[in-house]
Order: C-alpha cells, then structure tokens, then sequence
C-alpha cells in the first residue's frame, strides 16, 4: 500500500482506539470479565499502531527535532 493510504488508516484509528481505552475504563465494572482483554488489547493496538505511525512521519520529526532545534521555530 501506499504511503499515504497508512497514513489516513492510522490517523482514523489512533483517535478510535483512544475512545475505546476510554470506554472501557469507564465501563470496566459493566464489562466484567471481559475488560482486561479488551483493555490490554486496546493497548497493545495502540502502541502498534502510534509506531506505524511515528515511522511514517519519520521524515517531519526528525526534521522537527534535530535540524531546527528544539523549540526554535
């Protein structure tokens, strides 16, 4: 796939996964048993998906961070 096309995947799913982390610590009494796997999954999605999309952005970051200095503008 393309560059571009991960990129819109991960932007609509990062925001998704984080309402579900929400959802499911405000619900984790409603939800029982099942909360630990859907948290932990959540999580763990999470993290997969933030380093997808940290290394597609790669290239603005680290122009970001290391060729301008932090904080100059």
């Amino acid at each position: 796939m393309k560059k571009t096309l991960w990129l819109k995947i991960t932007i609509i799913l990062l925001p998704l996964l984080i309402l579900v982390q929400v959802l499911s610590g405000f619900l984790s009494d409603a939800l029982g048993r099942a909360f630990p796997l859907i948290h932990i999954t959540g999580g763990l999605l999470i993290l997969l998906v933030g380093i997808v999309h940290a290394s597609l952005n790669w290239g603005w970051i680290s122009k970001q961070i290391f060729h301008q200095g932090l904080g100059q503008k």
